[in-house]
């Protein structure tokens, strides 16, 4: 994993509550599991993204469609995880 990207989810899950999570659970587990979504996501839209990186409306309406996908994701993770 590239440095920055390792950086980012350090920043990312600095001071997670953890008491949010449901009891039992491996937070390591459950934390690898949100990074492996975003990793997904964003390998799924990186290539389309730098194809259009010259169509400012279409690289934009990627990008809605991204984070439209990425926050169902995460609201089905949440569902999942969560108390």
């Amino acid at each position: 994993m590239p440095l920055f990207k390792k950086n980012a989810y350090a920043t990312a899950f600095e001071g997670i509550d953890t008491s949010l999570f449901r009891e039992n659970l491996d937070i390591k587990k459950a934390i690898d599991t949100i990074q492996w979504v975003t990793d997904g996501i964003s390998h799924r839209y990186e290539e389309r993204l730098k194809a259009h990186v010259d169509n400012q409306e279409l690289f934009n309406e990627l990008i809605e469609q991204c984070m439209e996908e990425a926050s169902e994701y995460f609201l089905f993770l949440k569902t999942l995880l969560y108390q």
